[in-house]
């Protein structure tokens, strides 16, 4: 499922002209040839060798990690890589969707700026308007943002609290959490839930999803913010710990 099923534009359509993902794409799709490690025969006994970018640098500064081979959207382990480089290929890619929300908040503020200048002095602007797109454009990022930041906190508890085997586990099960919260939300769409977690919302949560007020444009952006964020968290830590080759 796209993250970008539930109605936010893709963060990267600002920079369109930046064209920064093509390294990533040209020069990292395989893990092995950038130090992710594979497996190596010594004497008939198969066994993993770590590589130069692998060995330990679990704990690299998040900083670095985002701009890293791990963090790439199309970054590729070997097939039953161990636990520890899958936990860190999420690790990394959080950090860099992060960064980019992030970026992408100043290069929105810088627009509305320059749009709307009077804005810095205080005086009313079309921006104030919850209904402005520059604002559900900031509202969205901001949310997406945050969200990321919590899984990036989240997946530090799970390696902090369970071996490398469980986290990524853990983690799927903390995302699913998440979206099933998500789908109570009123700002949520009819359809998320079966198409999100396979399954309808529980009679009390609909009634409860029905009951509320609807939801506000800034609402429905800082929602769809979080659910790009879900998704697409989810998407990584599955494509991570795929274990057949199209799987």
């Amino acid at each position: 499922m796209s993250s970008d099923d539930w109605g936010r534009p893709d963060p990267e359509g600002w920079r369109a002209s930046s064209g920064e993902d093509g390294g990533d794409r040209a020069n990292h799709a395989d893990g092995h040839a950038n130090g992710a490690g594979g497996w190596v025969a010594h004497g008939g006994v198969v066994r993993w060798e770590a590589g130069e970018e692998e060995d330990l640098q679990e704990d690299a500064p998040l900083r670095e990690e985002a701009q890293s081979p791990w963090a790439a959207e199309d970054f590729e382990l070997p097939l039953g890589a161990p636990a520890a480089p899958r936990v860190r290929a999420v690790r990394a890619w959080l950090a860099r969707r992060r960064q980019r929300e992030t970026g992408l908040i100043g290069e929105l503020l810088l627009e509305r700026r320059r749009l709307y200048p009077a804005a810095e002095d205080g005086a009313s602007t079309p921006a104030d308007d919850e209904a402005n797109p520059l604002a559900l454009a900031l509202a969205g990022a901001q949310a997406a943002a945050d969200e990321y930041e919590t899984l990036l906190g989240l997946l530090e508890d799970a390696r902090a609290h369970g071996g490398p085997q469980s986290v990524l586990i853990e983690f799927h099960l903390t995302l699913d959490e998440r979206l099933a919260a998500l789908a109570a939300d009123p700002a949520a769409p009819d359809e998320f839930a079966e198409r999100a977690l396979y399954a309808p919302l529980t009679e009390e949560a609909a009634a409860a999803r029905a009951a509320a007020p609807a939801p506000t444009p800034r609402a429905r952006a800082e929602w769809e913010g979080r659910a790009s964020a879900i998704l697409a968290t989810r998407q990584r830590v599955e494509r991570v710990t795929a274990t057949e080759e199209g799987e």
